[in-house]
């Protein structure tokens, strides 16, 4: 999971020109610890792939929620997590499975630190996802380009 949390974290540096270049975001580093521990949590179920679809999922929660002009696309949010369901469906039916349900207590612990980066640099963290928007129809929320949401 770190992959997708480091890449925000340099993308928020690299638009951040108010700040020294060797003061990256000293408040981040306080969640840091908490990105680290859902990282452990996650790494015996949910392949290297899972943790970068479930992290860009709780990113674009996050940022719908927080920054103006965000609104998840629903249809393509639904999509990504239906691919978890294949998963699901190969657990065991005697109650030894629960990765469903980790999966979900990851989504939203991702969710919530997403939230929290988001709220403690508000600014930087809008400006990094609307770079992402416009540069990428690798995410989840609507586009203004309806041609670009059926990717």
């Amino acid at each position: 999971m770190k992959i997708v949390h480091l890449l925000l974290i340099l993308l928020l540096i690299s638009t951040t020109s108010s700040m020294a270049e060797d003061d990256p975001l000293p408040v981040l580093d306080q969640i840091s610890p908490a990105w680290e521990r859902l990282d452990i949590l996650t790494q015996s179920y949910l392949t290297d792939e899972q943790q970068i679809s479930l992290q860009k999922l709780a990113f674009a929660a996050a940022v719908a929620d927080i920054c103006d002009g965000f609104e998840v696309n629903g249809e393509k949010f639904i999509a990504a997590f239906q691919k978890f369901d294949s998963v699901k469906e190969k657990e065991p039916t005697n109650g030894q499975g629960y990765w469903y349900e980790r999966m979900l207590v990851a989504y939203g612990i991702a969710t919530g630190l997403f939230t929290a980066e988001g709220l403690l640099v508000s600014e930087q963290f809008c400006k990094a996802a609307e770079e992402l928007k416009s540069t990428s129809t690798d995410h989840y929320w609507k586009s203004e380009n309806l041609a670009l949401d059926q990717n």
